[in-house]
């Protein structure tokens, strides 16, 4: 029987191996995770951040102010539910028709999309 013994230089060796690998892995995902983030905005208008766990605040590219946010929090259960901003509260008509009349929050940005970017044509 033989037996293996790695020596400390074996052991650092080996780490420094693990936290090279990991690095890359941090940074590839990082870059995949970034590259994402701007896919998303560009196909949907909307740029996603996450303040705290279940929470998401979108920003339209079409935003007339850094205020002009929407915020949804994930519930226990799975279901997106929009709470309340200042700029949501702009918002109630498409709220009623699109989120409380047919539960569809893809129609909701949808509209509040085509809205915030009617509102800057009309500047134009």
């Amino acid at each position: 029987m033989t037996k293996y013994f790695l020596t400390i230089a074996d052991i650092k060796a080996q780490l420094s191996t693990a936290e090279l690998k990991n690095k890359r892995l941090m940074e590839a995902f990082k870059k995949t995770s970034q590259e994402f983030r701007e896919v998303c905005y560009q196909l949907t208008g909307y740029k996603i951040d996450i303040p705290c766990t279940n929470q998401y605040r979108l920003m339209s590219m079409y935003a007339e102010s850094p205020d002009d946010f929407i915020v949804f929090q994930q519930t226990s259960t799975g279901e997106m539910q929009l709470l309340a901003t200042d700029f949501s509260a702009t918002m109630s008509h498409f709220i009623e028709t699109y989120l409380q009349k047919n539960d569809s929050i893809p129609a909701f940005l949808s509209s509040v999309t085509l809205d915030l970017f009617s509102r800057q044509t009309l500047m134009l």
